[in-house]
């Protein structure tokens, strides 16, 4: 299977994935129960649903205007799969399709996850945004820096303004071993490089 350029890849992935956000977040505002919420996702999300149809319209206009041979939509509910819809190719040269079994690099579509489930935790009162993140780490700590390393909260964190940089690396093929998180923390991956302050947070 050829390549599919991971910029155009994620930058269509992000997209769809924070208007499928949005749509749902709206919708949610009008049920007065999640049941009620659910029900009408079910029926958004089928094959004639108004979901479907909003992507098969708006789907491929992202991929010219953003060239990209291939996008995957899915929709998970309670672990499983509710929802997936393909759109152009996996192979531009073999004509061969994106399918459920494609393989797509998650990249930065994970900052979108976690963020959603660390404001989960907040609205349960389990996580505070305005908490040094080192209250919650248990296998890692940041390295000495002269930066106070107790202002990078977790709001911070999620939004790019805490002052940490490393701890990441370039794509890894399906054949490479991953590091662990606290090996790429430390450092060990492919940049060599660790996370750390690199400036005062805020």
């Amino acid at each position: 299977m050829a390549p599919i350029k991971p910029l155009r890849r994620v930058v269509s992935a992000i997209l769809i994935s924070g208007l499928f956000i949005a749509v749902t977040s709206s919708a949610t505002a009008q049920f007065a129960t999640h049941s009620e919420a659910a029900r009408v996702y079910a029926e958004q999300l089928g094959a004639g649903g108004e979901f479907r149809r909003f992507l098969d319209a708006y789907v491929p206009a992202l991929m010219l205007e953003f060239p990209t041979p291939g996008v995957a939509v899915v929709v998970i509910t309670n672990g499983q799969t509710a929802f997936f819809s393909g759109y152009g190719f996996a192979d531009v040269a073999a004509r061969e399709p994106v399918t459920d079994t494609t393989l797509f690099s998650v990249a930065s579509i994970s900052k979108t996850l976690t963020a959603i489930a660390i404001m989960r935790l907040v609205d349960e009162s389990r996580v505070e945004l305005d908490e040094p993140i080192e209250t919650y780490l248990r296998r890692w700590s940041f390295p000495p820096s002269s930066f106070d390393s107790r202002g990078a909260t977790v709001r911070r964190v999620l939004s790019h303004t805490s002052g940490l940089e490393g701890g990441g690396g370039p794509e890894y093929t399906p054949d490479e071993r991953l590091p662990s998180l606290v090996e790429a923390l430390n450092g060990d991956n492919k940049l060599g490089v660790p996370a750390r302050l690199t400036s005062e947070p805020g």
